[in-house]
């Protein structure tokens, strides 16, 4: 049996806490609307044919999620970007993740320079490219924001 995933959900979200960095992701996916949720860790491949659309209303709390994703913890007075870039090939998706502590287009750079490089180790060509960054100034004394790539546990092959 195959397990491809033919949905998918690019989707962002940034939180805070006074109380934990535990509590900051839970309002970074609060914000998302995404917090009711389990997360299954993928790597870094897309199906060539995936479809992007939102499917939130569809899942039911506790499901299981399979996801790609960007994210980065800090403290008051830091400046967060988490990223992902992606592409699409003949043979396939590609997506690059990257987070840092940072006030300037850093993210953004360095999701290029990775994405170009496993584009010219796999000898493909590119159909379209995408980056996706959040931000956030921390202003409590934790934060966290990410970017990610959902797949849609209800739509696979």
């Amino acid at each position: 049996m195959k397990f491809l995933p033919t949905e998918a959900l690019l989707i962002k979200g940034k939180g805070e806490s006074d109380t934990s960095k535990i509590n900051a992701w839970d309002n970074a996916l609060l914000d998302a609307n995404i917090a009711n949720l389990n997360f299954v860790a993928y790597t870094s491949i897309l199906p060539k044919d995936v479809k992007f659309r939102d499917f939130r209303n569809e899942l039911i709390p506790g499901q299981e999620v399979k996801v790609v994703i960007s994210k980065i913890f800090g403290k008051k007075g830091n400046t967060l970007t988490a990223g992902l870039a992606y592409v699409f090939t003949d043979a396939c998706g590609l997506i690059a993740k990257f987070a840092e502590k940072c006030k300037d287009n850093c993210v953004e750079e360095k999701l290029r320079k990775i994405i170009d490089e496993m584009i010219r180790n796999r000898k493909l060509n590119v159909k379209d490219m995408k980056i996706e960054t959040e931000k956030m100034e921390v202003n409590k004394s934790f934060g966290c924001v990410f970017v990610a790539i959902l797949f849609n546990p209800n739509n696979y092959r």
